[in-house]
C-alpha cells in the first residue's frame, strides 16, 4: 500500500486529539450529545470497556474492520465531494484510528517489543501504510495459529 508522496512526511503514530486536531461535525455531535449525564456515563463505560483487555480475535476484527474504513475514506478523499462527506463524518483518510487496547493486542499477539510502549487508556493514529503492515503481519500470524481461516 502506498500513500501519495505529500503523505510520506506523516508521523508514524499519532495519539489521537494531542497532534492533530480532528474537527468535524461528528465529534461536534458527539460533543453535544455527552453534555447529557446519562449518555456521558453510557460513553465512559463503552470507552472503559473498550480500553481495557481485548482478545486476539476481537482486536483483529476490530483492526480489520478500522482499516476498511480508512481505505474507504482514503478513496474517496480523491474527490472533492469524498474529502467534503470525510470532513464532516470526522473520516480520516492517512490514518487507522485504534485504541489502545486494539494497538497493545496485536503486538502482544505477534509478541512485538513495542507492546510495552502502547498505553491502553490512550487512542492511536496509525498511519496508512505503517497499519496495513502491522494488519498483514497480524492476519499471517493469525492463518498459521489457526485464529484465522
Amino acid at each position: 500500500m502506498s500513500l501519495d508522496s505529500s503523505s510520506v512526511d506523516l508521523p508514524r503514530i499519532l495519539i489521537k486529539g494531542q497532534t492533530r486536531a480532528l474537527n468535524s461535525f461528528s465529534e461536534l455531535g458527539i460533543n453535544i450529545a455527552k453534555s447529557n449525564a446519562a449518555i456521558r456515563l453510557a460513553s465512559n463505560f463503552g470507552s472503559m470497556a473498550d480500553k481495557l483487555f481485548m482478545s486476539e480475535d476481537l482486536c483483529l476484527i476490530n483492526f480489520m474492520s478500522k482499516s476498511r474504513a480508512t481505505e474507504d475514506a482514503a478513496k474517496r478523499s480523491r474527490f472533492w465531494l469524498g474529502r467534503m462527506y470525510n470532513k464532516f463524518s470526522g473520516c480520516i483518510a492517512d490514518y487507522v484510528e485504534l485504541s489502545g487496547a486494539v494497538l497493545g493486542g496485536a503486538y502482544r499477539y505477534l509478541e512485538d517489543p513495542n507492546k510495552k510502549c502502547v498505553d491502553f487508556s490512550e487512542d492511536y493514529l496509525l498511519r496508512r501504510d505503517v497499519a496495513s503492515d502491522l494488519l498483514k503481519r497480524f492476519e499471517r500470524e493469525a492463518k498459521k495459529n489457526g485464529l484465522l481461516k
